[in-house]
């Protein structure tokens, strides 16, 4: 069995890593913590499933924070050269499928759920973590007994899952005979505590015959002891008798003596009311008394009632509400109605006064009606005017006619030739004379600005009529800066006029409702308030409203008051009168019953109170004293009538007999003590249990049969297992020592040629050396690194041993060379490719220099789990130093 990818979905720290593997031998290289041993977690849990197969308790089940679901997948190829993919899922529990190669996984989750593959079910997975998955110390000795290493580890081939191996159950039956019996009588055997309990029977039987006599004298203290117990209890039984009749004659003369008649009560002055305590009956009085003096004044003081002008005032409240809501609005609509004013007021000055600096007139000329009625339009179309007529003279002077320049030339030609003498003088003349037409001319031309008079005549007549300076619009530029300014003032007398309309408004609403307050007012009958503010008004109308309603509340109330209190005196004023005469009834009553006490009330209730208590005790104490037995036999005794100065129920009688009692009952303590021992005493006698004693013996002689035949019982069965642990040896041991011999002969270059496992008095593992021709024990003085390599070669010869008949399992190392030598892991790799032959060989590392020394001396792929790839899958380093071919050059899912 080869694995040929591995896809690690969610595996502690893998996340999304997919693995190309060789399938003879590859390299996992990483530094701590980069996840080797997640790695090989996952190639054991694809084998044998998950360990722990709970999620709570699985370690990488808690390696993330958000909970995914731990998840491999790998592809294998069987040694029938099958391909089957595997997938392990853990939710809750681990789970299972398994698919054909090349196939997807179908269905649901393997009914199996955590099994191990079904290719494994001959090699449990502690035996695969023993020999197959080695660590550093696993190939060295584990104790000082390498017998017991060997056969735990190597020679102890399991057919029966959960079956412990041979040396063991034969240790334990070696155990369990020694505990019951041993030749050397060493230690603490069940044989020798049988014989020793043996021994103590015999001797207690002997005891027992030989103390026999001794009880005869001790028998006959016994019966003397008895019967002055039954004398004792005797009179302890007259004594106590005698108290209890002298309690119950005490009893009776003392109810003889509280015997007393109950004073007669006046019941025909109570008029049938029963008698009730005068002091608790003037107390209810006195509070309702006090209950009722409230009402009372209520009702003595004149009643209220509400005047005319709060009703009128009332009748106007909903009226008045709703005129007090609008007090609000009304004071921001006064508030805005000044403000808006006061703006139209200082736009109106602002506009007042630019006119004034336009104009250049005093502020009373100054008229704001006519600058609204300015035809501003007119006034810039005729300044448009001027300037295209200004622009066409303008032109007109600039561009001076063709026969006034030819004029200019030919005149100055002229003259110029009349100069040089070329001309006559007269020519010449008539040359200046057109030369000086010419200038003329243009000098002419060059003052056409006053050419356009008409269109600035419009310009002075719009501008007069705002008795605007002409100096103001003196050239079209000006008249623009005018316009602009007037457009300006405009806009602001505009809103002026918008805003004095506002304010207008806002004067009506106010006088309106200023209007509708007095009338309200009016009809509420408040007065002086005529030419008062709308808020005034409104806040007295609000104010009267609310003493109106406070006066209608506190009339409402009194009237209320005045019905409770007329109820209170109809419900309890009867009460309090029936409550006054039965007080005055029962404090004549008592007064005539107890004349001596009819300054006190309540001290006579209370004497009457106290004879009524004696005489219901002396009945019920009379009843109880006739329902018991003594009364009928104690009744008439003479010693209640006899005048004794102590009779039997005197306290000193009573001490005296205490005492006796007491006495009686110390000695009748003794007797039973003495008693208690010397029962103990005839039952502790061995003359008394000499039968029991020849019991015991026979049953301890049983005993110590029974222990010697399961003692013989026990050496049988070990000594069979032996024989078939020999057998097994013979069968299986030399295999495994041939191959493992192979493997060391070739490790070490012949140094070390055979390993055996002798048995006898040299038993162990041996090595023989070809220099020497002798078995040497694995162990000191041997070096560390010899005994990895013994070991190592062990688990070789056992591998290939346990693979016969099976599917072929990876061998994987996880830093077990990392205590050899540079040398004998060069004598290893060779032995590792062979081995690769067969089985596929999985190397862990977290060493780089070891990485690099297996690279070169192998034919090998590397996964570097240090660094993580851009790629989906991880691209493994394949070297090259061998150019054969191998199984993992085919194709692969994973790659």
């Amino acid at each position: 069995m080869r694995l040929l990818g591995l896809d690690a979905k969610c595996w502690g720290p893998l996340r999304d890593r997919h693995f190309a593997l060789s399938e003879r031998i590859f390299l996992v290289y990483g530094r701590n913590e980069a996840g080797k041993s997640s790695f090989r977690s996952a190639l054991e849990t694809l084998l044998y499933g998950f360990s722990p197969a709970q999620r709570d308790s699985h370690p990488l089940a808690t390696w993330s924070s958000d909970g995914a679901n731990l998840h491999i997948e790998a592809e294998l190829v069987l040694d029938d050269e099958t391909t089957i993919a595997v997938e392990r899922t853990m939710q809750s529990r681990g789970t299972l499928r398994i698919a054909r190669g090349g196939e997807e996984f179908q269905g649901r989750k393997s009914a199996s759920k955590n099994a191990p593959l079904p290719q494994l079910a001959a090699i449990p997975r502690d035996l695969f973590r023993a020999v197959y998955c080695l660590t550093t110390s696993d190939v060295i000795e584990l104790d000082g007994d390498v017998r017991r290493h060997v056969d735990e580890l190597l020679l102890g081939e399991k057919t029966i899952e959960g079956l412990r191996p041979t040396y063991l159950v034969r240790e334990e039956l070696i155990e369990d005979a020694g505990a019951l019996w041993r030749s050397t009588d060493i230690g603490k055997p069940r044989s020798k505590e049988v014989r020793a309990e043996l021994r103590e029977a015999r001797r207690a039987l002997r005891r027992a015959r030989t103390n026999e006599e001794e009880l005869r004298g001790v028998l006959e203290e016994y019966a003397e002891l008895e019967d002055e117990l039954d004398e004792l209890k005797v009179r302890r039984r007259a004594l106590a008798r005698e108290a209890e009749e002298a309690r119950f004659l005490g009893a009776l003369a003392e109810l003889e003596r509280r015997t007393a008649p109950v004073p007669e009560l006046a019941v025909a002055t109570l008029e049938k009311d029963p008698l009730v305590d005068p002091v608790e009956l003037e107390t209810m009085v006195h509070r309702l008394d006090q209950r009722l003096a409230e009402p009372r004044a209520r009702l003595e003081r004149e009643a209220l009632t509400l005047p005319a002008s709060a009703r009128r005032i009332l009748a106007c409240g909903p009226a008045i509400e709703s005129a007090a809501g609008e007090l609000a609005r009304h004071e921001l609509e006064e508030e805005a109605e000044a403000d808006t004013r006061a703006g139209a007021d200082e736009l109106f000055d602002e506009v007042q006064g630019a006119l004034v600096r336009v104009c250049g007139c005093p502020p009373e000329e100054v008229d704001e009606e006519t600058l609204g009625a300015f035809p501003l339009d007119g006034l810039r179309a005729a300044g448009e005017a001027w300037q295209e007529a200004l622009d066409d003279d303008r032109t007109r002077s600039t561009r001076p006619p063709l026969w006034l320049v030819v004029a200019a030339a030919v005149g100055a030609g002229v003259a110029l030739a009349s100069l040089d003498g070329l001309l006559s003088p007269f020519v010449g003349a008539l040359g200046l004379a057109m030369l000086a037409t010419a200038l003329f001319v243009a000098v002419a031309r060059s003052r056409v600005e006053d050419a356009a008079p008409e269109a600035r005549k419009d310009v002075l007549r719009l501008i007069q009529r705002l008795s605007i300076d002409p100096s103001a619009a003196s050239t079209p530029a000006s008249l623009g800066r005018l316009i602009e300014r007037l457009e300006d003032q405009r806009t602001k007398l505009e809103n002026a006029y918008r805003a004095n309309g506002r304010a207008l408004d806002l004067a009506r609403r106010i006088a309106e409702r200023t209007e509708r307050a007095e009338e309200l007012a009016g009809r509420a009958g408040i007065e002086g308030l005529g030419g008062a503010p709308a808020s005034e008004i409104l806040t007295r109308l609000d104010a009267a409203l609310d003493d109106a309603r406070e006066a209608a509340a506190a009339d409402l109330a009194d009237r209320a008051d005045r019905e409770r209190a007329q109820a209170d005196l109809a419900t309890h004023g009867p009460e309090l009168e029936r409550l006054a005469k039965r007080l005055e009834r029962v404090i004549a009553a008592l007064g005539e019953s107890f004349p001596h006490l009819a300054a006190d009330p309540g001290a006579a209730f209370r004497a009457w109170r106290e004879a009524e208590k004696e005489a219901e005790f002396v009945l019920r104490r009379r009843a109880e004293l006739e329902a018991d037995p003594l009364y009928a036999r104690l009744a008439d005794d003479p010693r209640l009538d006899a005048g004794l100065t102590e009779p039997p129920w005197h306290p000193s009688s009573m001490r005296a007999r205490d005492d006796e009692l007491g006495e009686i009952e110390n000695r009748m303590e003794g007797v039973q003590r003495r008693l208690g021992e010397i029962q103990r005493q005839l039952d502790d006698d061995e003359g008394s249990s000499v039968a029991r004693a020849h019991e015991l013996v026979r049953e301890l002689e049983a005993q110590y049969e029974s222990v010697c035949i399961q003692r013989d019982r026990l050496a049988l069965m070990e000594r069979v297992l032996a024989e078939a642990d020999r057998l097994h040896r013979e069968e299986h041991q030399p295999d495994v020592l041939r191959r493992a011999s192979r493997y060391l002969e070739s490790i070490t270059t012949g140094r070390y040629t055979r390993l055996d496992y002798p048995e006898g008095d040299v038993a162990g593992l041996h090595v023989f050396s070809a220099e020497r021709n002798e078995a040497i024990p694995v162990g000191e003085p041997l070096s560390r690194g010899t005994r990895d390599q013994i070991y190592m070669c062990l688990r070789l010869g056992l591998l290939d041993h346990l693979d016969v008949g099976r599917e072929s399992l990876p061998l994987i190392l996880d830093e077990t060379l990392v205590h050899w030598d540079r040398g004998r892991r060069a004598e290893l790799y060779p032995v590792l490719e062979e081995v690769a032959e067969r089985r596929q060989v999985i190397l862990f590392t977290c060493h780089e220099s070891f990485a690099e020394e297996s690279e070169s001396a192998m034919e090998l792929v590397r996964i570097d789990l240090s660094e993580v790839p851009s790629g989906a899958a991880v691209k493994a380093h394949r070297t090259t130093r061998k150019k054969r071919a191998s199984k993992s050059d085919g194709p692969n899912l994973f790659s």
